[in-house]
């Protein structure tokens, strides 16, 4: 089984978010299962200021310098992204150990703070090892209690959060395949309609289609005129006037 964790780092040192990236790299070899991929955001401010155009999952993690060198800091980039997103993960990097009041006041709710040293090492690995270790625990808690969805794909099994999921449709001209659209990428599941509706329980997931899954959470509007359903982030399917309209009764 796999799942791919996205761990984003926003720090305006270089240097630094290139350690931290490498120090993410050698955790992630520790366990096959899930995978922490790190990826360095070196336009913040860009990132900062179109925060709502940005495509992130829950089981994602923000790894954020609270020092910013620029006209906002780490933690009122924290504050935007809570206010998107209760769930998700956030990480602080800090010179300064008694910078935790701050956070709490702004009432970020981090996981937790790894305090960066210039002499021997930038970080401590032991710190950040420790909080992606209670991340990748709950994440095995989750997959345990039935949670998560495993899904096949090939020889593969991918582990993905209910939530993450906008659709699963049957693929035209091919059996026993169907394809998985989730907030981030397209995944063809080696497995049949009927099959995973089964094992599908999660409460934003209408299961009452012939050749669809839709999360209805993740509806944003439809068109009974074209047939077609848009998501969030701009992500569309067309799926016919009479799917929308037993869509509609659902959502009432």
């Amino acid at each position: 089984m796999t799942m791919t964790i996205t761990c984003f780092i926003v720090e305006d040192e270089l240097q630094h978010g290139k350690i931290i990236a490498e120090s993410i790299e050698d955790f992630s070899t520790t366990n096959s299962a899930i995978t922490f991929q790190p990826k360095i955001i070196s336009e913040f401010i860009h990132f900062y200021e179109n925060l709502n155009d940005f495509v992130f999952a829950d089981k994602d993690i923000f790894i954020i310098d609270i020092h910013l060198n620029t006209y906002f800091s780490g933690i009122e980039l924290a504050k935007k992204i809570r206010a998107l997103n209760q769930k998700v993960p956030i990480i602080f990097l800090t010179n300064d150990e008694h910078s935790g009041i701050q956070v709490i006041n702004a009432q970020i709710s981090p996981l937790g703070y790894v305090v960066k040293h210039i002499l021997p090492n930038i970080i401590f690995k032991e710190e950040l090892f420790s909080l992606l270790e209670q991340i990748r625990s709950q994440l095995l808690v989750n997959l345990n209690s039935g949670e998560l969805l495993v899904f096949r794909s090939g020889n593969r099994q991918i582990i993905i959060y209910p939530e993450e999921i906008f659709y699963i449709a049957t693929i035209k001209g091919v059996r026993g395949k169907v394809l998985i659209k989730t907030q981030k990428s397209e995944i063809t599941c080696t497995e049949q309609l009927h099959q995973i509706k089964k094992k599908v329980s999660h409460t934003h997931l209408f299961t009452e289609l012939k050749s669809y899954i839709i999360n209805l959470a993740h509806i944003k509007s439809f068109s009974r005129l074209e047939g077609i359903i848009l998501f969030d982030h701009g992500q569309e399917l067309y799926v016919g006037t009479k799917i929308i309209d037993k869509i509609s009764k659902k959502l009432k």
